[in-house]
């Protein structure tokens, strides 16, 4: 079912132009749509560099018509950003690809890039909006202080959204199955290689928006297929990866708590519940002496399950902190938490601790914690128990 929401999204705003009368304007219409929907193959790869490529391209006059209008990319303020931005990739993101220590950085910053692409995204869509004079025709629905977006801007923006996650998702799967793989140099040269595709993406995009958008839906069809196991195999990665690098810069009230529980922190399930599938990145949290695992969702209301945490079973390695409930509830903590085992095992009211650490020196600069976070044999522990 959720395959076909793309679709539902998508041929709604397309026939929504059946409306206008003149068969010119239907064109024009569909034309613009096109244009704007080509863009996202290019921001689906890289979007720093989709961005900075397609920003120089109009200022040298090489666009279609929709970006030679669009005021995001005719700005120099946003060339010279993602210059920076594109640069970075260039330059700084094969170096960290080299040791695999400094692949952890790497694939954090991948992480918050895809985060940004869905940003990006919206600032795309919305800000022409926002910078109109005049305001469009059709029919408002959302009315959000000094500006307003009809039902066609709305609709692309989800559609456009939706496609980003699968596409980025399954993008991120095969960074990741690079990452755990023992062939040396293949990250650094996955970097240029995303870098010359986006460029060539761009190119299309301009000169065939029609190419790029049927582009942009083939690579939403085969994203489609390993949605899930992308998203599975990302989960994990980035709660026992992604996290601790992250949390390095958090002090411990934000990796404890939050403004609504006694107790909040985010743990990977591995096990099913009643509520729950395995591999499933939530909260557990405590509201009155009660803990339970929670969801957190956007729109519709907080997914909650009661869990009975006391007595519960921990083995504590320096890679991660499993955890199993009375009734066979079973989830790990990420390494951040092994500072943390004391004030846990008296939350959770329970002798049964097995360590199995082994102690590592302690550095205190960045990029020495980043070097000590993982060791050799955790890669290989990642591939022994998540098959």
């Amino acid at each position: 079912m959720k395959k076909l929401i793309f679709l539902l999204i998508l041929f709604p705003t397309i026939l929504s132009s059946q409306e206008l009368e003149n068969p010119e304007d239907i064109i024009s219409y569909n034309g613009t749509l096109i244009d704007q929907l080509a863009q996202v193959s290019s921001m689906s790869i890289n979007p720093y560099t989709a961005v900075f490529f397609t920003s120089i391209c109009s200022k040298f006059g090489i666009h279609n018509d929709y970006v030679k209008t669009h005021p995001f990319y005719n700005n120099w303020i946003v060339v010279s950003l993602f210059g920076f931005l594109f640069l970075f990739t260039l330059i700084v993101r094969p170096t960290l690809a080299l040791s695999k220590f400094t692949n952890v950085i790497k694939l954090a910053d991948e992480y918050l890039e895809d985060k940004a692409a869905l940003v990006i995204n919206g600032v795309i869509i919305i800000l022409p909006i926002i910078l109109s004079s005049n305001p469009s025709n059709d029919e408002v629905v959302l009315q959000a202080g000094i500006f307003s977006l009809d039902f066609k801007s709305i609709l692309i923006i989800i559609a456009t959204t939706y496609y980003l996650m699968v596409v980025l998702a399954v993008k991120y799967f095969i960074e990741l199955l690079i990452f755990i793989s023992p062939v040396p140099l293949v990250d650094s040269f996955l970097e240029v290689f995303k870098i010359v595709l986006t460029v060539i993406l761009v190119f299309i995009s301009i000169y065939s928006p029609v190419m790029a958008f049927i582009i942009s839906l083939i690579f939403f069809i085969i994203g489609l297929f390993f949605y899930q196991r992308a998203k599975r195999l990302t989960d994990k990665v980035v709660y026992l990866f992604i996290y601790p690098v992250f949390d390095l810069m958090k002090n411990s009230d934000k990796i404890l708590y939050d403004k609504e529980n006694d107790l909040s922190i985010k743990i990977l399930l591995i096990n099913k519940t009643n509520k729950f599938k395995k591999g499933k990145i939530l909260r557990l949290t405590k509201n009155n002496n009660e803990f339970g695992l929670e969801q957190k969702k956007l729109i519709r209301p907080n997914k909650f399950e009661p869990l009975e945490i006391k007595n519960c079973d921990i083995i504590q390695t320096d890679f991660n902190i499993s955890i199993v409930a009375e009734d066979g509830t079973n989830f790990l903590l990420n390494r951040s938490f092994n500072k943390h085992i004391d004030f846990l095992i008296k939350e959770f009211d329970t002798e049964n601790l097995i360590d199995k650490r082994v102690k590592l020196t302690k550095a205190k600069s960045f990029l020495g914690k980043i070097k000590n976070l993982f060791s050799k044999s955790d890669l290989k522990n990642f591939k022994m128990n998540f098959k």
